[in-house]
């Protein structure tokens, strides 16, 4: 892992860079007192932190420990039960920030857009591999030539490129990881939350996609990746390890 000038400690503010995503100053993503609750069970309790810009920052601990709930939490489309979330200075939920739509949401002026791959890849089994990459590009009005351009270098950068006419039925689960990891890839979000997004790869494959992720961050995103595997986390400025819904920061080296 990098030695960030400006570590993130939870709940503790940071010097961050002034090149925020979508062109505004400030933290990137500011977790504050999360709280999520099912019933009796505290899927997350008292998460905070301060994330700043241009940052990988990787959310590790055993299943069921949170990581996909915090993740879902980033990108709206679970409600804290106490706290609040703030994503590029606009506040998550409740009809501000970010509205999660999907795979990826779209800009408004001055706004931040977030892209999510989600565990399970969340593709539509009856698209092909480019069909699922293209038509949410299509749906934000992406002009179609440019959504064919962004698509194709997606799916070469994943090592896809022969196979966008398969359906995803046709793809081992490692493909279809790739093709979910190339969706978000071609919407190019300010912000980008990976949940296990190496967990079907093999070596070869999880070190392209943990490059392109970096790749992501050096180009000016943000990336949040939920993960298990301990040289995924490696490769991360930032290191948050939850134990039952618990936040315990973990030094950079």
């Amino acid at each position: 892992m990098s030695n960030p000038s400006s570590p993130v400690q939870p709940g503790v503010g940071v010097g961050v860079d002034a090149r925020a995503g979508a062109g505004a100053p400030g933290p990137a993503v500011q977790a504050d007192a999360v709280t999520v609750r099912y019933g009796l069970v505290q899927a997350l309790v008292d998460v905070g932190f301060v994330l700043p810009p241009q940052r990988l920052l990787a959310v590790t601990g055993p299943s069921g420990a949170g990581k996909s709930t915090l993740l879902w939490v980033l990108a709206g489309a679970v409600t804290p039960t106490l706290g609040r979330v703030i994503v590029f200075g606009d506040p998550v939920g409740a009809g501000g920030g970010p509205a999660y739509r999907g795979v990826g949401s779209g800009r408004a002026p001055g706004a931040a857009s977030v892209g999510l791959v989600p565990q399970g890849n969340g593709l539509a089994a009856v698209l092909t591999a480019t069909e699922n990459v293209l038509f949410p590009l299509l749906a934000r009005g992406v002009p179609r030539a440019d959504a064919w351009t962004r698509t194709e270098a997606a799916l070469d950068s994943v090592g896809l490129g022969e196979s966008g006419g398969h359906l995803v039925e046709e793809l081992s689960g490692g493909q279809q990881q790739r093709v979910a990891v190339a969706r978000v890839l071609a919407l190019d979000p300010d912000l980008v939350l990976a949940d296990e997004p190496t967990s079907e790869l093999d070596h070869g494959n999880r070190e392209v996609v943990l490059r392109l992720l970096r790749e992501r961050v050096a180009a000016g995103r943000t990336v949040v990746m939920a993960t298990h595997d301990p040289e995924a986390a490696a490769v991360a400025d930032h290191v948050l390890a939850l134990d039952s819904g618990r936040a315990t920061w973990v030094a950079a080296s």
